[in-house]
């Protein structure tokens, strides 16, 4: 069984024409989010979770610098690397090629500009979990057993 971002990788692999042909023109690691340009024109970004990174220092990417001017298709290989920040530019690959995609048949998607918390359901009877980088929203606090974890509390520190 594929988990989720291979299956979406094989998807834009099979639907964005001449992928071999397109590069990396830019890559931006940051704090919050980071993301890369291709030479397309299309951008992706991808939280970068950096709660998640080494314990001891700085997350550090020894291919730092370099990375511009590569093959996209090499970004899409990140998806399965170990290192955090790879796999954080793997899903910004993803997320640029994505772009393409939609651009083709945008009418195939449908897209809504609302949080997802106001279209949500939550019973009295539910348990559900709020992991953010914010408490849970007011619509949604008092209703059915929450646990609640925030983006900066990290189960490894």
């Amino acid at each position: 069984m594929k988990d989720i971002l291979s299956e979406v990788r094989d998807q834009l692999l099979d639907e964005v024409k001449d992928v071999d042909g397109i590069t990396v023109e830019a890559v931006r690691l940051g704090l919050g989010y980071s993301g890369l340009k291709l030479d397309t024109g299309h951008v992706g970004v991808c939280n970068s979770m950096l709660s998640e990174a080494a314990l001891d220092c700085c997350e550090v990417l020894l291919d730092a610098g370099t990375m511009a001017g590569r093959p996209v298709t090499e970004f899409l290989g990140f998806l399965e690397s170990w290192d955090f920040i790879e796999r954080v530019m793997g899903v910004s690959a993803l997320n640029a090629l994505s772009q393409i995609v939609f651009e083709k048949d945008p009418d195939r998607y449908l897209v809504e500009e609302r949080n997802l918390v106001d279209v949500v359901e939550v019973h009295p009877d539910d348990t559900w979990s709020w992991w953010a980088t914010s408490s849970p929203s007011p619509r949604l606090q008092g209703q059915g057993q929450c646990a609640v974890h925030t983006g900066e509390e990290s189960p490894k520190r």
